[in-house]
């Protein structure tokens, strides 16, 4: 979450009282509007897997990825209204505070069983999510203000408290391991004699970006099992590798 003095804070780290950056984009105010309090959800399972493409953090940033639940609605630059996670397309753009935009380069939509957070917000009810270092501006009601889905039950009137819902990175589904792969990933992880349920516990670890031959890719690593596996920004593992000492990981992420 985009704090109004500066700076982020992860949102199941909020409390009420706290101050957060609020955006009318039919008007372009944007002011700090106060957090009335946060709510912990558990049944949510349809999630929003977004890759942003960012300005003004050099040519060589690596993409931003946020997820959120399928519904939620995202300032939609490109169409001037509020569009749901699952709708957006790649190219569209989403606001971010001063004005300039991110683009959206992919859409992945899945199921997975995840706890996600709420949040109400005080008067304008819009709030920015961070993806990567990038605010980008959502909205949990459809009718509030001008070019809102007309469809969606209006929040932020009373009874009807705003929210917004974020989640972890996405889950595994329940399926067999080897049915969540390609079979350009199974032979990459045969080859290197790492099963598939090993691969989704590597892949379980947080990610992070760096820089390989000019292009970005996710690196994963358990220093438990020493495998390192990584993805190419369309989420397609391309690198695995066994025996991988914490050194040659921290000298990955000291190339960003």
């Amino acid at each position: 979450m985009a704090l109004a003095g500066g700076g982020t804070k992860p949102i199941q780290n909020l409390h009420a009282g706290d101050t957060v950056l609020a955006t009318d984009p039919t008007t372009g105010t944007t002011e700090p509007e106060k957090v009335v309090r946060l709510i912990t959800t558990t049944t949510d399972h349809d999630f929003t897997q977004l890759t942003l493409a960012t300005t003004g953090h050099g040519a060589h940033a690596p993409p931003a990825v946020l997820t959120t639940t399928e519904h939620h609605p995202f300032w939609n630059a490109t169409l001037h209204r509020w569009t749901n996670a699952n709708q957006l397309t790649p190219g569209t753009r989403l606001r971010e505070p001063n004005g300039t935009t991110a683009t959206v380069k992919t859409v992945r939509n899945y199921h997975a069983v995840a706890v996600t957070y709420d949040l109400t917000v005080a008067d304008l009810h819009t709030y920015y999510v961070v993806a990567g270092r990038t605010p980008v501006l959502v909205h949990n009601c459809g009718g509030y203000f001008d070019g809102h889905d007309v469809s969606c039950t209006c929040e932020g009137q009373p009874g009807n408290p705003v929210t917004l819902e974020a989640a972890p990175a996405p889950a595994p589904v329940a399926q067999s391991a080897s049915s969540r792969f390609t079979s350009h990933a199974l032979q990459r992880l045969s080859q290197r004699g790492v099963s598939p349920e090993e691969a989704e516990q590597v892949l379980g670890n947080q990610p992070f970006s760096y820089l390989h031959e000019d292009q970005w890719k996710t690196g994963f690593y358990d220093s438990g099992s020493n495998i390192f596996i990584a993805k190419t920004i369309d989420g397609n593992i391309n690198t695995v590798m066994t025996n991988v000492e914490k050194g040659y990981i921290n000298r990955l992420m000291g190339g960003r």
